[in-house]
């Protein structure tokens, strides 16, 4: 979910980004827009403050709430924390991806008053994003853990790979690859395991597969 909103959020952001220098500067654009008269053109970065809030909100809970599954344990086979690699990567990421909605929110802010709701709310993403790194980007809060029916992967948000329709597992560079029927290939990092647990996890993991169905390369089986 984590980068299907961003993606979103650039296409959203991007064309007000533009329509705020026409409403900042009363600019005459392309025979369409007239400056701070274009029809509706507080109507749309008002609801452009709502969909990108909506979408901010619906990201911050998935990855906060998400995370609380590994407080579950029993609910667990197997569990470990990702490796300090892995956190470095994940905070490293995590700026990168939200530091341009600090610098965004303040461009709205300053430069019309149209837009000044639409600051706040990228400003307000920034500051959740903020506190996720302070608060969760942590051994105690990010781990990797087995069900006997999926691998959960917890760091930028909680993702799962189910066992069910699972055809091949193999390693390649510094990732596990799990193919599916119908030709979907989904991955997640090998250091989302700590080096030291990586052979229990393996053992786990070969014991909840169906190894009838299920290619296991001779790579993934050498971790």
């Amino acid at each position: 979910m984590n980068k299907a909103v961003n993606i979103v959020l650039v296409f959203i952001l991007i064309p007000l980004f533009a329509l705020a220098i026409i409403a900042g500067f009363d600019l005459n654009a392309f025979g369409v827009f007239e400056g701070v008269e274009t029809p509706y053109i507080h109507e749309v970065f008002l609801i452009g403050a709502g969909i990108t809030g909506v979408l901010l909100g619906l990201r911050g809970v998935q990855r906060w709430i998400g995370l609380r599954i590994f407080h579950q344990e029993e609910k667990f086979i197997w569990i470990g924390t990702i490796s300090k690699e892995r956190l470095l990567r994940v905070r490293l990421y995590l700026i990168l991806e939200n530091s341009y909605l600090l610098l965004i929110g303040m461009y709205f802010l300053l430069i019309s008053d149209y837009t000044i709701a639409l600051g706040w709310v990228c400003i307000a993403g920034f500051a959740e994003a903020l506190l996720f790194i302070l608060f969760k980007n942590n051994s105690r809060n990010m781990k990797t853990g087995l069900t006997s029916q999926a691998l959960i992967v917890g760091d930028r948000d909680v993702r799962i790979y189910y066992f069910s329709g699972l055809r091949k597992v193999s390693v390649l560079q510094d990732s596990i690859y799990m193919e599916y029927k119908d030709e979907l290939t989904l991955s997640f990092p090998i250091n989302a395991i700590q080096q030291k647990d990586l052979n229990e996890f393996k053992d786990q993991f070969l014991t909840l597969i169906n190894k009838d169905k299920v290619f296991v390369s001779e790579k993934f089986k050498s971790l």
